[in-house]
């Protein structure tokens, strides 16, 4: 792994052709002189550009509840990924947005900045006062513009990080770290030098979050324009995490959503090797790969104990997922019940699944109370596994479509004119009531 590639770059504003040349001489020794001024700004500041053996994933800390703020600011444990030289496109695009725009003023925005990770808790909290004063100065930052941007680089390249989410009080802040943040205020900047510092980002780093983060903000900036970097992006921090690099466990949530959002066949291969140590994870997204495209390999997982799935009834809860709207899951979930090698323990999931109670993988960026809002469902459980530290909430929906409604009765039906067991009967029954009677809403079980 390497540091990140990016530094500040000066570029002076090129003299029009009908200049005369003492005009030239002028205009060059004046933004020379303020551009040398600016580099002393941030030569004689606190925070140098990292060393190369600095940006070696150094950990990520919690401010200490402390009166010296400076204790706040620590090294990030965010892992990186190995960087690939920017596009010439990119890096053109960088250098003339920041010939075209006014030199920075660096000290406020270094004012700005500093603001940001230098909490103070003395009082053991952040408080609501604190809390206002923070978002204003995060909305200063924003306001300067594309004059952020260098300051925004350097912090960003120094490898620093506050978790404020863990923070007390910390929560009122809107963000889960001081890196999100900037991310937050790159988008709200727009243009072509916040693009493309979130471009160089997404090339480097390889924690799950931020990745999710880079992909919502790129998108909103450049619409379909990223998806193959996002993509190449969340492939290569699978990998590391398969090949044991992220070592302290992270969750990985958000790069399998990741794949949900934006997978292809070539993503169907990789979350088939990654089902050994995220089986619910792997199972679920090849279920809601797009058009799809994970649906054999789930069969595989479902129907091969070669390959090493640690419990089957993940593959067969993800089958009963996606069954009312593909019919090949369909096709193999009651083939397996036919031949009687449909576990008992699978059944309740499969049940619940067939029922429309409905699991999600946290993105790692949108709170999951505005996502249930937004789709019109209510949450029943939040589940955690050890193995692979794999965490999912499940929702039931609130109204749902009579076609689908249709089809899923249909295949409960089918189901039970296969079983004999009364235990597996009631649960299949029990759902198939349940959406007959327009989601009366009966009690699910709780993990």
């Amino acid at each position: 792994m390497k540091q990140n590639s990016d530094s500040k770059t000066t570029g002076v504003v090129p003299p029009t052709k009908g200049a005369r040349p003492q005009r030239l001489l002028t205009s060059a020794l004046m933004v020379l002189g303020a551009g040398g001024l600016a580099y002393l700004h941030f030569a004689n500041g606190n925070h140098s550009l990292p060393r190369a053996a600095d940006t070696m994933a150094p950990k990520t800390i919690v401010a200490e509840t402390t009166e010296r703020a400076s204790s706040a600011r620590r090294r990030s444990n965010m892992p990186e990924r190995e960087v690939r030289a920017a596009s010439p496109m990119t890096h053109a695009i960088s250098t003339a947005a920041a010939t075209a725009s006014a030199p920075p003023d660096p000290v406020k925005v270094r004012q700005s900045i500093s603001s940001l990770v230098e909490l103070n808790l003395k009082n053991g909290s952040i408080s609501a006062e604190q809390a206002a004063t923070w978002k204003q100065n995060l909305g200063q930052l924003i306001s300067a513009g594309t004059q952020s941007v260098p300051a925004i680089r350097e912090f960003l390249g120094s490898n620093q990080d506050i978790d404020l989410y863990a923070l007390p009080g910390g929560k009122q802040l809107g963000y889960n770290t001081t890196r999100q943040a900037l991310f937050g205020a790159l988008t709200q900047i727009g243009g072509p030098e916040a693009q493309a510092l979130l471009q160089d980002t997404l090339r480097t780093t390889a924690d799950p979050s931020e990745l999710a983060m880079l992909a919502k903000s790129l998108e909103t900036l450049a619409p379909g324009q990223n998806r193959d970097q996002v993509l190449s992006a969340a492939r290569e921090t699978l990998q590391m995490a398969l090949d044991g690099q992220l070592a302290d466990k992270r969750d990985l949530g958000p790069i399998f959503d990741l794949f949900q959002k934006l997978g292809d066949d070539q993503s169907a291969d990789e979350l088939l090797a990654a089902a050994k140590t995220w089986g619910y994870y792997a199972t679920q997204t090849l279920a809601r790969l797009p058009d799809g495209a994970g649906i054999d390999d789930l069969i595989k997982l479902a129907t091969d104990p070669a390959l090493g799935l640690t419990r089957s009834g993940f593959a067969y809860q993800a089958l009963a997922d996606a069954a009312w709207d593909q019919p090949r899951a369909a096709q193999a979930l009651v083939q397996q019940a036919q031949e009687g090698r449909i576990p008992l323990s699978a059944w309740s999931a499969i049940a619940e699944a067939l029922g429309g109670i409905q699991t999600h993988i946290s993105d790692g960026v949108i709170p999951e109370d505005t996502t249930l809002a937004a789709g019109g469902a209510r949450k029943v459980r939040w589940v955690h596994l050890d193995l692979g530290n794999q965490n999912y909430y499940a929702t039931q929906p609130l109204a749902m479509l009579p076609d689908e409604l249709n089809k899923r009765i249909s295949i409960l039906d089918q189901l039970l004119a296969l079983n004999s067991d009364s235990s597996v009967v009631a649960k299949l029954q029990e759902q198939r009531k349940n959406l007959q009677s327009g989601f009366n809403l009966a009690p699910v079980r709780t993990l």
